[in-house]
């Protein structure tokens, strides 16, 4: 089994102690097992029972995390939880709740009356109680949905928490988050406080910078708190030029450095038995699996932390253009529009399942459309990678993906916010010579072409250049 850090299963029983695993009882009947070198904080809440928090978190607030879930009750832990952003989860035994995006996956899974919840599919449908049978996805990268899609998971009776939910570990009731989103920060003072906590923990303290519009605000932000960060682009072997070009100009207008990373060359048949013994996995396919499977290895010393963007992109409209505004009414009214490869029943199943969940009410209120980006496209495209990173040894924080700033976000109207209007405006107040340089300069001869070609000869097209190893 891979003992992947930041790895954990909470049931009635403790876990893996033969592997060396710790385990610690969060009461009666509710103990949290977890592998080697997690991040995990003990605490109390304000009623006396205990909560553990996991992962990597920090607040718009710029308060201690541990202490602002300290001031809450079991039923009520997740109210000020909404001003945490990272990626996270908070334990107790009576609720598990995780960040605004669902990075850091919670996994369930009921085996004789019991429920059992992990951060990994694999190990609940391995090694908890009867060894479940693997769901083949064949998962094709840049195929509209490349990502096993949630609920459903890399094994059967094995189901992903949706973002924004959380679960009793006794009874496995799911219920929707209850933040409080009534008072709290603005936008450019919010992502300053996160960002500001996160490097008064972490000396070293790097921004992953391409040529786009969410890695820029970052930079303005750090460049915002007045300390010093470092920036780097990996260098792989299809990094379109504008990637290239533009992120060294960017951080030098900052006032920062900036690196190229070379992904590290890794035994990428074990890799991927690695993975797909432990996650959902979808990562080691497609035409980009090399340079994933080496991103960021051997770069990072011991305590670094890289920040993203995680988050910024809910709202930002992705799939309105692709997807009617009306909630589908069947799987084949997302996959049609999104998919061109043939899938089998199980791909309809889960967006069946999935479109069932549209019907619950969420705090935060977001077109369907805009939830199908936050359930899907980050809360298991996303939350897969992140797993990765853990699997890797590395610490990746979001300082957009909370309750609150997802709230700021969505204050704009669809028009702003297919603009990245909020993005622009921190920038524009906060460091405007960034925006001096031009943000995702496309080719648009290449778009031309390609808004021409029919979709069927760009299917044929794929097929040829796949061999090797392109896309039209």
């Amino acid at each position: 089994m891979l003992n992947a850090k930041n790895n954990f299963v909470i049931g009635p029983a403790p876990v893996f102690e033969k592997e060396g695993w710790r385990n610690t009882s969060l009461g009666r009947d509710v103990v949290l097992s977890y592998s080697n070198d997690s991040n995990v904080i003990f605490s109390q809440l304000s009623d006396g029972n205990a909560f553990a928090l996991f992962g990597f978190a920090v607040s718009v607030l710029n308060e201690d995390p541990v202490s602002i879930l300290s001031r809450n009750s079991m039923a009520t832990i997740d109210r000020e939880a909404a001003f945490l952003s990272g990626r996270w989860a908070a334990f107790t035994s009576g609720r598990c709740i995780s960040d605004a995006s669902g990075l850091m996956g919670l996994f369930y899974r009921e085996v004789e009356g019991c429920v059992w919840i992990s951060s990994s599919p694999s190990i609940l449908g391995k090694y908890i109680g009867k060894e479940t049978t693997r769901i083949e996805w064949d998962v094709v990268h840049r195929s509209g949905i490349d990502w096993v899609p949630a609920p459903y998971t890399t094994r059967k009776e094995v189901y992903r928490l949706l973002p924004q939910r959380a679960i009793e570990p006794i009874t496995g009731v799911i219920s929707a988050q209850a933040p409080d989103l009534e008072t709290g920060p603005d936008l450019i003072q919010s992502l300053t406080n996160a960002m500001s906590q996160c490097k008064s923990n972490h000396e070293n303290t790097w921004l992953s910078l391409t040529a786009g519009l969410d890695t820029r605000v970052l930079l303005a932000i750090a460049k915002n708190t007045g300390s010093n960060f470092k920036t780097y682009t990996n260098k792989y072997k299809k990094l379109p030029k504008k990637d290239f070009k533009f992120p060294p100009r960017i951080a030098k207008l900052a006032g920062f450095g900036h690196e190229f990373w070379v992904p590290t060359d890794v035994d990428a048949e074990k890799r991927k038995y690695e993975l797909l013994e432990a996650s959902d996995s979808f990562i080691i396919n497609g035409e980009n699996n090399g340079y994933i499977l080496g991103m960021g290895e051997n770069c990072f010393s011991s305590g670094d932390v890289v920040l993203h963007g995680a988050g910024f992109e809910v709202g930002r409209c992705y799939y309105w253009p692709k997807l009617s505004s009306e909630k589908p009414k069947d799987a084949h009214e997302i996959l049609r529009p999104l998919n061109s490869a043939a899938r089998s029943d199980d791909w309809y199943d889960a967006i069946n399942c999935y479109i069932e969940s549209l019907d619950e009410k969420l705090a935060l209120d977001m077109d369907w459309r805009d939830r199908f980006y936050l359930d899907q496209r980050i809360g298991s495209f996303g939350a897969a990678h992140h797993f990765y990173s853990d699997y890797q040894g590395l610490k990746r924080l979001d300082i957009a993906n909370s309750f609150w700033v997802m709230k700021l976000l969505l204050e704009y109207s669809p028009e702003s916010r297919k603009t990245g209007t909020a993005q622009i405006n921190v920038i524009r107040q906060v460091d405007p010579k960034l925006l001096s340089i031009p943000i995702n300069p496309e080719n648009k001869v290449a778009n031309i072409i390609k808004i021409m070609t029919p979709h069927a000869v760009k299917i044929e097209i794929n097929k040829s250049l796949k061999k090797r190893g392109l896309k039209f």
